[in-house]
């Protein structure tokens, strides 16, 4: 073949390469280029060759590729190059592969090359680039912690939120396993699941545990754990993506907590209802057991030994209405009168009688706050409450021990409803109680307060000490709570609602002057227990009053506005069936506008004596009581109208 026929089969050969491609002398000039160079430059091929890059290109373009032949001429290595080159208004990206050309003798001619379109390329891995910024982006700012881990349970990488929930750098994580983070007991289980994920038998898993963190401090994290397979379809790593829920935890706790004191509280409130209602019907049978002995005990001895056995009787009366006392207090069903009292005062006062009965083993001491306010409660039962705290804590140090009561002023929670979480925090006068004796566990201490629950053994106590406690506390508007483990002692807190009018001042007691003597007068009785009736009239009669029967609000109204006789009293119960009592007494006194009004009951929760408040001016006489009582407060209330 001659070189012609040469020339032109090479020329042949380059036309059919999709790709461009060129031959340059050692001036820059084209020498020879294919049909695939020439149509990329919309030219014809004549057009090319004998002109200079810079004839053809932009001079920023023509510029790179005179440096790129340059390198191709001086390094036996082909030179590669990008470049964006403006074609037909039309910017595209092209690789160019340029090396130095030889003759046969090896001497340097110039420089040839070949030139590929990469805009579709570099289209793609822009849009691939922006997709990994994306990514990259979602990884560091996602509010959950993202970490990835090899099939060996080190860690790769770490989101920022990982990096702070754990407190650890990116390079320190990368030196642990996923192990070293999990303290708990569940890592075990973790573990587990981490490698059935990476053996491809689990896609994902969800699973709750600790962490623990680079300060040692631990938190409660819910981790979602999936596997991401390579090109062959095997687990290359594992991604995790991690929740801190420790507020959701605290949350939780408080709620069950909530949800614990509600059934506690709506648990007393039913054992509440039940006392007081068992305590009314017992308080009607003991006022007439009472009556009847004193009939008895006034009357000849009908047998030998007669009134022995009538004391007995009346004894064990007396005792058992002690414990129906104790069962309203727990029910919140006790006649209260509150006043301004002096806390500190209360104390001072029964301290040395209580360090004298509880016994030279117990040192009892005081820490009293200076300037406490005046509380608002009922003095006896405050009193009450600090004998029955006394008797309980000398129960709990059988060897002695140490008995502090401290008064302070102090903010305290108090739930404004049973049924509700919402709470108040409020100023209040705190008393506590500390002993230094066993202790108690929490399944016994959660039961403290209700009636008849007790450890003592049988026939050492009724179980209702604490349980009066707290029905009186829980009536004066306070709130009591107990601290005690075992073998540490207990500790009874009570915060008491500040009085808001009176200063404190100590209780004047007024001996009570002899009853006078007194005409005839009528009292109109309403009971509507039948045997109360008519043992209360029996003893009304017996002593020179004219007593006016009803069994029901009705018939007492009617007897109201028959009766010619003025009518000086009402003696009245106050829960009835039809009518209570107050609604009875006004309107008694719209016939009777003179009338003296006396309430009696075992318990009452009426309006006129809302949470068990006596209001100014109201009489009550409490059931059970004896012949000697209602005479009193009888005659009492007879003559404060009259004055």
């Amino acid at each position: 073949m001659n070189a012609g026929a040469e020339s032109l089969a090479t020329s042949g050969l380059l036309d059919v390469i999709p790709d461009g491609a060129w031959l340059k002398d050692l001036d820059g000039r084209y020498v020879s280029v294919n049909a695939a160079f020439a149509a990329t430059l919309g030219r014809s091929k004549n057009d090319i060759v004998g002109r200079c890059d810079d004839d053809l290109f932009p001079s920023a373009v023509a510029a790179l590729f005179r440096r790129r032949d340059e390198r191709a001429i001086a390094r036996p290595d082909p030179v590669v190059t990008e470049a964006r080159i403006p074609i037909v208004d039309v910017e595209r990206w092209f690789e160019t592969i340029a090396q130095g050309v030889y003759d046969a003798h090896g001497t340097l001619i110039g420089t040839s090359g070949v030139a590929r379109d990469i805009t579709s390329r570099k289209g793609a891995e822009s849009a691939l680039r922006a997709s990994e910024a994306r990514l990259r982006a979602m990884f560091e700012e996602s509010p959950l912690g993202i970490g990835l881990a090899d099939p060996d349970g080190f860690i790769i990488d770490a989101n920022s939120a990982y990096l702070r929930m754990v407190g650890y750098s990116r390079d320190e994580l990368r030196r642990m396993r996923l192990r070293e983070l999990s303290p708990d007991g569940r890592a075990e289980e973790d573990s587990e699941l981490f490698e059935s994920l990476m053996a491809g038998t689990r896609q994902s898993y969800v699973i709750e545990k600790v962490y623990r963190k680079r300060s040692g401090e631990t938190l409660n994290v819910r981790l979602t754990a999936s596997g991401v397979r390579d090109e062959s379809g095997r687990v290359a790593y594992s991604v995790g993506m991690v929740e801190d829920i420790t507020d959701n935890r605290k949350t939780e706790v408080a709620l069950r907590e909530k949800e614990e004191q509600l059934r506690q509280a709506q648990k007393m409130e039913s054992i509440g209802r039940l006392a007081g209602g068992v305590a009314h019907d017992f308080n009607n049978l003991l006022t007439v057991i009472i009556a009847h002995a004193e009939f008895l005990r006034a009357g000849a001895a009908p047998w030998p030994d007669a009134h022995e056995d009538i004391d007995q009787i009346a004894e064990a009366a007396v005792r058992a209405s002690k414990l129906t006392r104790q069962l309203l207090a727990f029910g919140r069903k006790q006649i209260l009168q509150p006043r301004a009292v002096d806390l500190n005062e209360i104390v001072q006062n029964l301290v040395p009688i209580l360090s004298r009965s509880l016994g030279e083993d117990v040192d009892v001491r005081m820490t009293l706050a200076e300037d406490l306010p005046a509380i608002h409660a009922d003095p006896g039962q405050i009193e009450q409450v600090i004998m029955n705290l006394a008797a309980n804590a000398r129960d709990a140090m059988p060897r002695g021990g140490t008995l502090v009561f401290e008064t302070r002023l102090a903010t305290c929670r108090h739930d404004q409803s049973l049924y509700t979480s919402s709470e108040i925090v409020v100023p209040r006068v705190v008393l506590s109680v500390s002993d230094t004796g066993v202790g108690m566990e929490a399944s016994v201490a959660a039961r403290v307060f209700e009636p008849f629950f007790t450890t003592k053994e049988p026939g050492r106590g009724t179980g209702l000490g604490l349980s009066t406690v707290y029905g009186i506390i829980k009536q004066s508007g306070g709130t009591i709570t107990l601290d005690t483990k075992p073998g540490q002692g207990a500790t009874f807190s009570i915060c008491l609602p500040i009085d808001p009018d009176e200063p404190a001042r100590t209780d004047r007691r007024v001996a009570a002057a002899s009853p006078p003597a007194h005409e005839r007068e009528t009292i109109l009785l309403v009971e509507d227990e039948e045997a109360v009736r008519r043992l209360t009239t029996r003893i009304l009669t017996r002593n020179g009053y004219d007593v006016i029967e009803a069994s029901s609000g009705s018939e007492a109204l009617r007897h109201a506005s028959d009766s010619s006789a003025t009518i000086s009293l009402l003696l009245t119960d106050i829960v009835m069936p039809e009518m209570g009592g107050s609604e009875l007494a006004s309107a008694v006194r719209r016939v009777q506008p003179n009338v003296a009004v006396l309430y009696m009951s075992g318990y009452t929760d009426d309006e006129v004596f809302q949470r068990g408040l006596l209001l100014e001016g109201t009489s009550f006489l409490p059931k059970p009581f004896t012949g000697a009582a209602l005479l009193d407060a009888v005659r009492k209330q007879l003559e404060a109208v009259t004055a």
